[in-house]
């Protein structure tokens, strides 16, 4: 099931990224897009997406909560990935 819910997303954010390229100010297509990009763990093109909201609507609650669940899971992405150091005294 969460297969094919990828697969979803993936298929509505390339369609989202059309629908930008044609306009790039549509602002349903951006939420979408990033929501999917979340979805997705595509956290860069997610915080990308939702700079680009708050230029138009600086206090948006939706894409100030999403840009920072995105920033969360960038940096939990990092952490996950950074190799472990122990230091012995």
């Amino acid at each position: 099931m969460a297969s094919a819910v990828s697969c979803s997303c993936r298929s509505c954010l390339f369609d989202c990224r059309a629908a930008l390229k044609i306009r790039p100010s549509y602002s349903k297509a951006q939420a979408r897009a990033a929501q999917c990009c979340m979805f997705l763990r595509r956290y860069d093109e997610c915080i990308d997406l939702c700079d680009k909201m708050l230029v138009a609507s600086p206090t948006d609650k939706i894409s100030l909560e999403l840009r920072a669940q995105a920033v969360a899971g960038k940096v939990s992405l990092v952490e996950q990935n950074s190799p472990l150091v122990c230091v012995l005294n």
